[in-house]
């Protein structure tokens, strides 16, 4: 059926992981950093010190430009353009929580880095007072760990390259500004106050937050947690995890009340969730229906850590997949879903990323993974994958190959989709 087509997605992946590796061989080892890791929680990466080069203390900003303001990839690594492509940064007007903002969207090509500016009287960037990683694809809720001393009223986020050290955020350097053409991709927003108010007095009750999870099955849209410790009314928010291991969007909240909330209730969107999932606690500072994050409803903190212990989603769950081999007597055996509906990859994608667009998506539905991926009898598990879509689902990949079902098919077993424009193809391993 498609043998020779998938082998060619395996052939594109291994020659570009090839040439990934080459290039960091030919990398200097003469410089020391730390290796450092994307994940929510984590302490902001380390800046290079090199004793042969010292380091400026205060590195000088990129020069003017007009900021942009619109606004994982897993699987297999793609050649990244020079220049910025269709990259873009979202972040809002927003408190500084323990030293920490949120860019909400920060969508690259490539490895990249996050960096917050001071602002001059005028407005323009100053220095850089903080930095996080990027993954190549789309990067949701990234914190970055601030100096505190050096914050201004308005501060400046802009997107970097991470050129150098892979990890290692160096600039002066080679890890310069992102460009597209002449324009660098960065937006400034406003550093709002909050704090204890007339009706809203410091929180005194000695009770240390806590949130206590358990390995459960997504039943009937929720999931329940079995005990959360709150100091004032708060918001249990659930994240689910992206595809590099972070801390992704809110999936599902509740309020909980001051004191001991036993047997929390989250209902949860299915579509979004993912095998591991966070719960966290956000204070309520906007006293609305709706958790405002990024926002004021800010993450609780405990003895200066964030409170958001991670639980899976466990067999049985309805976010769980699993990918077969459907027989039947007259052809190869070819891949399927759960319920034996044919899957397909379409000639028109490249490894690791879905060219699929607004119409195509009309016909072709993306196979989604909201929790585990479960190889059936006959499937290679390491040869599945997922990738992050645009507005955050999990499509499953086989050799890094997208994998649709067809609109077409109507019962188990059919393949009305093989062979359509020269396009879309079964998947025979």
């Amino acid at each position: 059926m498609l043998t020779n087509r998938i082998a060619q997605f395996a052939i594109v992946s291994c020659l570009v992981i090839l040439a990934a590796c080459n290039r960091l061989s030919q990398a200097t080892d003469s410089q020391q950093g730390r290796q450092v890791a994307n994940t929510a929680g984590s302490s902001a990466p380390q800046v290079s010190n090199s004793p042969a080069t010292p380091e400026p203390s205060a590195p000088p900003p990129p020069p003017a430009a007009t900021p942009t303001s619109e606004g994982d990839m897993a699987g297999i690594a793609m050649e990244p353009p020079s220049g910025g492509g269709n990259s873009v940064i979202k972040i809002s007007d927003q408190p500084i929580s323990r030293g920490m903002v949120i860019v909400e969207d920060a969508v690259v090509s490539q490895p990249a880095w996050i960096v917050v500016y001071s602002t001059k009287a005028n407005g323009q960037p100053d220095q850089p007072i903080g930095h996080a990683a990027l993954v190549a694809g789309d990067n949701k809720n990234v914190m970055v760990e601030l100096d505190a001393a050096k914050t201004t009223d308005v501060l400046y986020a802009q997107i970097h390259l991470d050129k150098g050290r892979i990890g290692v955020f160096e600039y002066p350097g080679p890890d310069e500004p992102m460009m597209v053409g002449v324009q660098m991709i960065a937006s400034t927003f406003k550093v709002m106050n909050t704090g204890p108010t007339a009706d809203k007095p410091p929180v005194q009750t000695g009770r240390v937050p806590a949130i206590i999870v358990a390995n459960q099955p997504i039943k009937d849209g929720k999931l329940v947690i079995p005990e959360v410790i709150s100091n004032g009314e708060c918001w249990l928010v659930i994240h689910r995890q992206n595809g590099d291991g972070s801390m992704g969007s809110m999936v599902g909240f509740a309020k909980v009340e001051d004191g001991t909330n036993k047997n929390v209730v989250v209902p949860v969107d299915t579509s979004q969730t993912s095998t591991i999932m966070y719960a966290m606690l956000h204070e309520n500072n906007s006293k609305l229906n709706v958790p405002q994050f990024p926002g004021v409803d800010v993450p609780v903190m405990a003895n200066g850590q964030m409170i958001a212990p991670t639980f899976e989603i466990t067999t049985g769950g309805v976010a769980d997949v699993v990918i077969s081999l459907g027989n039947k007597p007259e052809t190869t055996s070819t891949l399927v879903n759960g319920n034996n509906m044919s899957l397909y990859v379409s000639l028109q994608d490249t490894p690791g990323r879905s060219n699929c667009d607004e119409d195509c998506l009309k016909t072709w539905r993306p196979f989604l993974a909201t929790g585990r991926l479960i190889a059936g009898n006959g499937v290679d598990g390491k040869k599945l994958g997922v990738i992050l879509l645009p507005n955050g689902s999990r499509q499953v990949t086989y050799l890094g190959a997208p994998l649709y079902l067809f609109t077409g098919d109507q019962k188990p077993g059919d393949v009305n989709g093989q062979g359509l424009d020269g396009t879309w193809y079964l998947v025979t391993p």
